[in-house]
C-alpha cells in the first residue's frame, strides 16, 4: 500500500493487529530481560566461585562431606567386624554345648545302668539350660539358655532352622517321656529320655549349626573352631 493510500482493513482488524504487536513486543522484552538476569546471575555465581572466599567455602563443603562419608564408612566397617566376631563367638559356644551333648548321648548308648543314664541325661539338661553347673566355652554366656543363643543368631539372619532348634533345646531342657502314664525316671529319680529321642534332637541342632556356619563362613568345613 503506497503512502497516502488508506487501508482497506476494517478498524477492528487494525486494532487487533496493533494489540497483537504490542503483546509480542512485551513478551520479547520480558524474554530479553530474563535472559539478561540469567546471564548476570551466572556471571556473579562464577565470579563468586572463583573468588578466594568462594573457593574456600566450596573446599570446606567438599572436605566436610568426604570426611563425614569416610567417618560413616569406617564406623560401618567396625560395626560389621564386631558383629562378625560376636556371631562367631555365639556359634562357637553353641557348638561347644552341642559337642558336650553329643558326648553324653554316646555314653548313654554305651551304659546299661538306669541311674547312670539318668545322670548323663541330667548333664545334657545342664548344657541346654545353661545351668550354673555347666561351664561354657565363653564365660559371658554362663547361665545363658542354649535357645537364647539360637534366638540371637536368628535375629542376625544366621538361621534356616531356628524354630526347630529352639524346640529341640527345650526338649533337652525340660522334655519328659511317659511310661504307663508316669514320667520315666531312674531308681534315683533322674529323668530318663530314650536314646532315639536324644539323637533326633541332637540332629536338629546340628542342622541349625551347619546352616548358620554356611551363612557366616561359606565353604567352611564342619567342626568346632579351634580359636575364637
Amino acid at each position: 500500500m503506497s503512502d497516502g493510500q488508506k487501508s482497506n482493513l476494517p478498524d477492528d482488524a487494525v486494532q487487533r493487529i496493533v494489540h497483537e504487536e504490542r503483546v509480542r513486543f512485551a513478551i520479547r522484552q520480558e524474554l530479553e530481560r530474563a535472559a539478561k538476569i540469567e546471564q548476570e546471575l551466572g556471571s556473579n555465581v562464577w565470579r563468586f566461585l572463583n573468588s578466594s572466599f568462594g573457593l574456600f567455602l566450596l573446599t570446606s563443603i567438599l572436605v566436610s562431606g568426604v570426611g563425614g562419608l569416610l567417618t560413616y564408612w569406617n564406623q560401618q566397617t567396625k560395626d560389621t567386624a564386631a558383629r562378625y566376631q560376636q556371631e562367631k563367638k555365639l556359634l562357637a559356644e553353641f557348638d561347644f554345648r552341642l559337642n558336650d551333648i553329643d558326648s553324653k548321648i554316646t555314653r548313654i548308648a554305651q551304659v546299661s545302668d538306669p541311674d547312670e543314664k539318668g545322670e548323663l541325661t541330667n548333664h545334657i539338661y545342664y548344657a541346654a539350660h545353661g545351668s550354673p553347673e555347666f561351664q561354657p566355652a565363653v564365660p559371658e554366656y554362663k547361665q545363658v539358655h542354649m535357645a537364647a543363643i539360637v534366638v540371637q543368631l536368628d535375629s542376625w539372619g544366621l538361621s534356616d532352622h531356628a524354630a526347630e532348634a529352639i524346640a529341640a533345646t527345650r526338649d533337652l531342657d525340660s522334655g519328659l517321656v511317659m511310661q504307663n502314664g508316669v514320667v520315666d525316671r531312674s531308681p534315683k529319680g533322674y529323668r530318663l529320655l530314650p536314646l532315639e529321642y536324644l539323637q533326633k534332637r541332637a540332629k536338629t541342632l546340628h542342622q541349625f549349626s551347619e546352616s548358620a556356619w554356611n551363612k557366616l563362613q561359606p565353604g567352611r568345613k564342619p567342626g568346632i573352631p579351634s580359636m575364637l
